[in-house]
């Protein structure tokens, strides 16, 4: 009996097929997305710099909100980073697990 033979995949091994598969088979379409997210997500970004640091003595009058603005600006950062690197094939080097340590950081 052959014990290679009988080793079945795992979940990650299973995770990455299906994965590459579908970026080979809707490869534009998943950049055309990431684009959009990267932008928007830049957008969204630069609205919480104004907001934090041009009109702060206007807008955020208790500390709560400012460390909201903090925790969502550090959340836009990282969908930043997830974005590029989907876009610019850093994820496949990387096996895509970074996003999920990130995200399970914040």
């Amino acid at each position: 009996m052959d014990l290679i033979g009988d080793l079945k995949p795992t979940n990650n091994e299973l995770y990455l097929e299906g994965y590459k598969g579908i970026k080979e088979a809707k490869g534009d379409q998943l950049k055309i997305f990431n684009w959009i997210c990267l932008v928007l997500t830049a957008g969204l970004a630069a609205a919480i710099v104004v907001v934090q640091f041009v009109a702060e003595n206007q807008v955020c009058l208790g500390q709560n909100l400012a460390m909201t603005l903090w925790i969502v600006l550090a959340l836009h950062a990282l969908t930043l980073f997830d974005s590029f690197s989907r876009i610019s094939g850093l994820d496949d080097k990387l096996c895509g697990l970074f996003a999920h340590v990130f995200m399970f950081l914040y």
